[in-house]
């Protein structure tokens, strides 16, 4: 289970000392990515956690966006679009990843495809060519893809069935372990080896604050996200959200009815959380069999792992929001610039934070007029939390849980800041 920050006393941090890293661009292949020892150590019975460290570590190198042709060594670049690959079809299937490919889908398949070769796993890239002959076939069905095809839904089975028996993360990992790409760091130094990678140029400097604020903005905006997160910080003993899982088939209620539900990792555990016709409701997540082993020591990014072998459906409802309170925060946030506000915050701090989970505990009237909020932040994947009260006249950024003021900001310093 994770420290909950909120509620427990928090640990003492002191900021590490980061060895420099040599910069992107043209000399991206002599660029090693930072992954902490630990993970390394328990890569024989785990290399699938390397591989979620790899991943998560990417996504925070470029800003949480796909990475491009020298944003990573190239390696990286292969392992992280296979498992892009590997968690889009267990969510979403095939037809589900070819509708979701953000970029150029033939760069994509090209790297997916050199990955599969590359680490021997060979049943997934015989149904993987199969994919991919069906997009040859198919370009323009490919690029306009909004529903299920029939040729693509045939190989959801039998790829969920692979990885239920041979996992492709074990083949990924222990085949990226032998690349030359990786760097060793200890567990306090992870994430400020990572931004200070993030930030060894002045353009990836800028691109990761675009990228970063972007993700602040959808995590304000996007109606699930701020719903179901607004609804787990709303308890009485707030629980915030620290990952979105995708949304998945789920069991719901006493009479197992089939349902879309999206699995939510928060400080206390697994929940399910599902959009109802008045709001968003967060309910227990129930294991389907008695032998679940839990959540302990799994990362947050690997919901879908766990729900493949392990399914869940919904137990009792723990909170509800209503639309109509989710539709307020939303204009208030874009009133405040909520985002701009809380990426400001955790740039001022001695040791600069990034956010990877932001949960709405309350709108309202401010003390000094006008509309108000306070926002529960996860940061630097779950190791640090935060409180952010933002009105119109600016914001602070506060310790969990001692609530100590860490940096305060006026409304002048926050427009200054999102376009510097």
């Amino acid at each position: 289970m994770l420290r909950n920050f909120f509620t427990q006393e928090n640990r003492s941090r002191q900021d590490p000392i980061v060895e420099p890293l040599k910069p992107f661009g043209k000399q991206q292949g002599q660029v090693r990515v930072p992954v902490r020892r630990s993970v390394l150590q328990r890569l024989e019975k785990d290399p699938g956690a390397l591989v979620a460290e790899i991943y998560s570590a990417t996504l925070e190198l470029t800003g949480g966006a796909i990475p491009g042709a020298d944003d990573v060594p190239l390696a990286v670049r292969q392992l992280f679009q296979a498992e892009h690959y590997r968690r889009q079809v267990i969510s979403a299937g095939h037809s589900g990843f070819i509708a979701a490919a953000e970029q150029d889908l033939s760069l994509s398949l090209a790297d997916i495809g050199q990955a599969l070769q590359s680490s021997g796993a060979d049943a997934h890239l015989a149904l993987f060519d199969q994919m991919q002959t069906w997009v040859a076939l198919n370009p323009e069905d490919a690029e306009d893809l909004t529903e299920d095809e029939p040729a693509l839904v045939a190989l959801d089975a039998p790829f969920r069935a692979l990885e239920l028996s041979k996992g492709l993360s074990t083949a990924l990992g222990r085949w990226t372990a032998l690349q030359p790409v990786l760097k060793p760091v200890a567990e306090a130094d992870w994430s400020p080896s990572l931004r200070a990678l993030a930030h060894s140029t002045p353009t990836q400097a800028v691109r990761h604050k675009s990228a970063s604020l972007a993700a602040i903005a959808r995590a304000l905006s996007d109606p699930a996200r701020l719903g179901f997160g607004m609804a787990a910080a709303s308890q009485s003993r707030p629980d915030p959200v620290v990952h979105h899982g995708p949304c998945v088939q789920l069991e719901v209620g006493p009479g197992g009815d089939a349902s879309r539900g999206r699995p939510l990792q928060t400080i206390s555990g697994l929940r399910i959380g599902l959009r109802e016709a008045q709001g968003f409701s967060l309910y227990e997540a129930v294991p389907n069999s008695g032998d679940c082993p839990g959540l302990s020591g799994l990362r947050t990014d690997r919901l879908d792992d766990f729900l493949l072998h392990h399914p869940h459906s919904t137990g009792r409802r723990l909170a509800h929001v209503s639309m109509e309170r989710v539709k307020t925060a939303s204009r208030i946030c874009k009133a405040l610039r909520a985002p701009a506000a809380i990426h400001a915050l955790l740039e001022a701090l001695p040791q600069p934070a990034s956010a990877t989970c932001i949960s709405v505990h309350a709108i309202a009237e401010a003390s000094e007029g006008g509309p108000g909020l306070v926002a529960m932040i996860v940061a630097d994947q779950a190791s640090r939390a935060f409180a952010a009260r933002i009105t119109e006249k600016g914001a602070v950024l506060l310790s969990e849980p001692s609530h100590e003021s860490l940096v305060t900001l006026s409304r002048d310093q926050i427009e200054a800041a999102g376009v510097s």
